[in-house]
């Protein structure tokens, strides 16, 4: 009996020890939410978005003052792909122009902003992974199946991101 006690946890042991050689994301399944257009084969800029803002649904993530996303979600994607309610709804080119200048001008950003397409987790029958739209940001998002709209994913907000030009005067804590 206590040998069988000591075959099984020399399998544990082993099993733990070689879980880190194999990382850990295969375990669960994960696979980013972001990635480049071109691995999905979209040859796309964002001039091209902009350029053809009438063709998407378009929005930014946090205070139009400092953004910190801006998402574009294709005409036809508008029941699959659902912003969460934090996200605000851009109509104007201008108003777009600004947004994009706002987040370029962090030149002190890392990472830096870059147009990236926004993948839904893998759908159970068939693994694949539909495409939700583009995600212009240096942070990242993902999408979650939508609690009460079946075949929906849910499209998560990016908090705003901190601007160190408002702290720059004000010392470490804030203070003079």
């Amino acid at each position: 009996m206590s040998s069988q006690i000591i075959r099984r946890t020399v399998a544990v042991m082993a099993l733990l020890a070689l879980m880190p050689l194999g990382g850990c994301a295969p375990a669960f399944n994960a696979a980013p939410p972001l990635v480049s257009p071109s691995t999905i084969g979209h040859q796309i800029t964002l001039a091209d978005l902009k350029e053809d803002m009438q063709s998407y649904f378009v929005f930014y993530s946090a205070p139009v003052y400092n953004p910190s996303a801006i998402l574009f979600i294709p005409g036809g994607n508008r029941d699959l792909a659902i912003p969460d309610q934090r996200w605000r709804r851009v109509t104007d080119r201008k108003k777009l122009e600004d947004l994009v200048r706002r987040m370029r001008d962090r030149y002190w950003q890392y990472p830096r902003a870059r147009l990236r397409a926004l993948l839904a987790p893998p759908r159970p029958r068939d693994g694949k992974r539909p495409f939700l739209g583009y995600v212009y940001s240096g942070a990242s998002t993902s999408a979650r199946a939508h609690p009460d709209i079946a075949g929906s994913f849910l499209i998560r907000w990016i908090p705003e991101q901190r601007r160190h030009e408002f702290f720059k005067d004000r010392g470490f804590f804030g203070g003079d």
